[in-house]
């Protein structure tokens, strides 16, 4: 083989390994929070930034105050983070609860009130971030699903018993910089 032919023999490959490369790399890069689909958010109130995903991936529960907004009270409650779980979701002050979600701990008030074939609620997941008390909140609404046939129905219902918002918020808060 003539050293032309090798020279071209060998741009050739480093052309393909640095485009495979490339390619490679833009498919995996991968978004704060996990997910290439989530976005990066700055609060104007607070001005913490964190990652959320832009839809739920839901049919029949959409995002009303979305994404979550950044609540960091001044006095921080005044010390240790704490939660007294008490209430029920559909009293004026909701229902509050603490928990467990991936390893952190939250203490999650939901106060939820039906309006107009759908059911609102409105959601406060307390937590201490880099020693500070901080509280994210949105609201979400479902659809009451008696207002479709019964395949629609069954359908709506199941996503209702499986939704879970808490991975997410987890995601959210973990993503979350002060």
């Amino acid at each position: 083989m003539s050293r032309s032919k090798n020279i071209l023999i060998i741009i050739i490959v480093l052309l393909a390994v640095g485009l495979g490369v490339f390619f490679w790399n833009s498919k995996s890069a991968v978004a704060p929070g996990g997910n290439p689909d989530w976005k990066t958010f700055t609060d104007p109130n607070s001005g913490a930034t964190f990652s959320y995903p832009p839809e739920l991936g839901t049919k029949y529960i959409s995002t009303i105050d979305w994404p979550p907004a950044v609540y960091i009270p001044e006095d921080g409650f005044g010390g240790e983070f704490t939660c007294t779980e008490a209430g029920n979701e559909t009293d004026r002050a909701g229902k509050t609860e603490k928990k467990t979600i991936n390893g952190h701990d939250y203490c999650v008030t939901r106060v939820a009130e039906g309006a107009a074939g759908s059911i609102y609620t409105q959601y406060a997941y307390a937590f201490e971030k880099d020693d500070v008390t901080t509280i994210l909140t949105f609201s979400l609404r479902a659809t009451q699903c008696g207002n479709y046939d019964d395949t629609e129905k069954a359908k709506c219902e199941a996503e209702r018993a499986s939704f879970n918002i808490d991975s997410a918020i987890d995601q959210i808060a973990s993503s979350l910089e002060l």
